[in-house]
């Protein structure tokens, strides 16, 4: 269904979602005046081309994502600026943390801010298309399909761009929880002779992407 220039209908429709707009432009740019100037354009494109939107083919939100994506890249390649990440706590990107893991029986004895800012470095220092993946994924939660569209990329890229953005932000978090004694050591498995190496593979699969 195509839309007419209507305003009470890209109201009804598209500022509702204003604040994800936001939210997703903070965490890229880390500035606020940059993030309110990112998701005003966003607003403005989108009222442009409201007239040939067809909410059946794509959704709301992620059309609006896209649209976003396409300035900010633009404006990425054009200055060459990294964005600096600030956020609130991504505790929840470590989908594989379990509770029996940790060193100390009282998380509470962590320092979670500490934490929370390594998790940040760690995204800011992935290359933004990794980033974005990342985030459209974890924190928005849009699909594969979703991400895809928004990225003008297929859904094996997607999938690769998240499991590499996966690895490396793992890799970093391994490293922090290690050198604090975060985590119990593990104990190593024993050697089968059937095996031809003693070297056990990493777990993980892209199954599970």
């Amino acid at each position: 269904m195509l839309f007419h220039k209507n305003t009470k209908q890209f109201e009804s429709l598209v500022l509702k979602e204003v604040d994800a707009l936001f939210r997703l432009a903070f965490r890229l740019t880390g500035n606020r005046s940059a993030a309110e100037d990112l998701t005003q354009e966003t607003l403005l494109r989108a009222y442009k081309a409201f007239d040939r939107f067809q909410i059946e083919e794509f959704g709301v939100k992620p059309w609006l994502f896209k649209i976003l994506h396409h300035i900010y890249f633009n404006t990425l390649n054009a200055d060459r600026r990294r964005p600096v990440l600030k956020d609130e706590p991504l505790w929840n990107l470590l989908a594989d943390h379990h509770p029996e893991t940790w060193m100390t029986e009282d998380i509470d004895q962590i320092d979670w801010e500490q934490f929370d800012e390594e998790i940040k470095r760690g995204i800011d220092a992935l290359v933004p298309e990794h980033r974005m993946v990342l985030l459209l994924w974890s924190l928005e939660q849009l699909s594969y399909k979703e991400i895809a569209e928004i990225c003008n990329v297929p859904v094996g890229t997607v999938m690769s761009r998240l499991f590499r953005a996966r690895q490396e932000l793992a890799a970093k978090l391994t490293s922090y929880a290690n050198a604090h004694r975060l985590f119990k050591p593990k104990r190593p498995e024993p050697f089968d002779p059937a095996n031809k190496t003693p070297f056990t593979v990493l777990k993980g699969s892209t199954n599970e992407f």
